[in-house]
């Protein structure tokens, strides 16, 4: 009898042993949810709060780079983003290890780059109680992200690392927060009760169109505009939108000026990149449409446009549009996409559109335009009028020899007819031979041939030529 129920007990002892149900740890579940989201590096300074996450890391496959202090975590994670166009994520230890990262958070809030920082916290159970590098962290967090949360318990980190993810992506991209508390990341939960979110199965696109009526508005607009100009803000570069906006400034024939990470969508030898007009152009446009960049303090907060202009503001973020200035149409979607929806819908209407007077257009542009200059009391060399009068004209990418003052040469070849919508802004280009010692003309458009400290206009010498 007692034989038997010693086999009974032994076999009850295997069965425990089969019906025991599989654990994880919730560093484990961090890097799992990294690991759905795309995150192939995480950027750290190795503190104990945190150091379960390594583990899991080492066993997703992720890269563990190791720096030497906090806000280089935080800014690389925030460059990571800028350049691979996903999001990047740093991780830091508690109290100063996440104080260490602010500065790298406020960075990619204004820059609307996409992040996720995670920092460590003393355990729950010592909460208020003086535990080791305890801070607010998500009341510091709060004003430069945009999602600052605890995780309350081991269960919910991946659901809660996903969602931080997706509040990155809510509109402009930004920073989020996540905090995770030392005996919520170390312990460990069954794998049935956590829910961990599946790569591509937790996010939607965020490439909208915009309103479609918008659409075919600016798309009108663009058509019939004698003087048009057009900004490129960072924008163009977040949402992978050069493609599309090139495609439109060269079917369209409108000049393009580029400020933040826009810089760089056209290069300075393009016939449609324009830089040191920008302040004329805005006071005499007809049209301005700004991309993807806010009006902030680099735009006199929208003073600087003409109040006679009809602008149009394009952007992610449905706060941004109108905010500090009103506008005559505002877009909100991926800029990328929008842009080239506006090309597509003006490319169509330019084929049946009547031609427009050819006289029209910037024939009013004065022949003598004082260009201010930043040293005070002198002044520069006038900016020229194109010889055609009719509408911007692109630039020449050809040089010609520097003269004794400010003219203007007219290009001798121009785009193909097709590119263009408007004949009342003509393909022929011109440059700007102006006077000066550097001995070969100094394109429009570009600084790369001048000294970098200081650059001449004429007999005027400015640090830096305004935009």
């Amino acid at each position: 009898m007692a034989q038997t129920a010693t086999g009974d007990a032994v076999a009850g002892t295997n069965n425990a042993e089969v019906a025991t149900p599989e654990v994880i740890s919730g560093g484990h579940l961090v890097a799992k949810a990294l690991k759905a989201e795309g995150v192939d590096t995480i950027f750290t300074l190795c503190g104990g709060h945190i150091i379960d996450i390594y583990d899991g890391c080492v066993d997703e496959g992720i890269k563990v780079i190791d720096v030497r202090h906090e806000q280089v975590a935080a800014h690389a994670a925030d460059g990571y983003a800028r350049i691979t166009g996903t999001a990047g994520c740093a991780v830091v230890t508690a109290g100063p290890g996440t104080t260490d990262a602010v500065t790298g958070v406020a960075n990619a809030f204004r820059a609307e780059s996409p992040m996720l920082l995670i920092g460590g916290q003393g355990s729950l159970s010592q909460h208020k109680m003086g535990s080791l590098q305890d801070l607010p962290h998500v009341d510091m967090m709060n004003p430069i992200t945009k999602f600052a949360a605890t995780v309350p318990g081991t269960a919910r980190i991946a659901d809660m690392v996903s969602m931080a993810f997706r509040e990155c992506y809510v509109g402009a991209p930004g920073p989020s927060f996540l905090e995770i508390p030392r005996d919520v990341l170390d312990a460990k939960v069954p794998l049935e009760s956590a829910r961990i979110p599946q790569a591509g199965g937790y996010k939607a696109s965020t490439r909208s169109a915009g309103d479609p009526a918008a659409i075919e508005k600016l798309a009108d607009l663009l058509v019939h505009a004698q003087k048009p100009a057009i900004l490129l803000g960072s924008q163009v570069w977040t949402t992978r939108g050069t493609d599309a906006a090139i495609d439109l400034v060269r079917t369209l024939n409108v000049p393009a000026y580029m400020n933040g990470a826009g810089r760089g969508t056209l290069p300075p030898g393009d016939p449609h990149h324009f830089q040191l007009s920008r302040r004329y152009a805005f006071n005499n446009a007809d049209l301005i449409v700004i991309v993807g960049t806010p009006f902030d303090f680099r735009m006199g907060y929208g003073r600087r446009l003409s109040k006679d202009a009809t602008v149009v503001q394009i952007d992610l973020d449905y706060r941004t549009v109108g905010k500090n200035r009103d506008i005559d149409l505002g877009i909100v979607g991926d800029v990328g996409v929008v842009l080239a929806s506006v090309a597509q819908a003006a490319s169509g209407r330019a084929r049946t559109m009547a031609r427009p007077d050819a006289s029209s257009g910037w024939k009013n542009w004065p022949v003598s335009k004082t260009r201010p200059s930043r040293s005070g009391s002198r002044s520069c060399s006038p900016m020229p009028a194109p010889s055609t009068r009719t509408g911007w004209s692109a630039r020449s990418t050809t040089s010609s020899p520097r003269t004794r003052s400010t003219s203007v040469t007219a290009a001798t070849s121009s785009p193909s007819p097709a590119r263009l919508c408007n004949p009342s802004r003509p393909a022929t280009g011109w440059t700007r031979a102006r006077s000066g010692p550097w001995g070969s003309a100094f394109p429009l458009s570009s600084r790369q041939n001048t000294p970098a400290r200081t650059r001449k206009w004429s007999r005027c010498s400015v640090t830096a030529p305004s935009a």
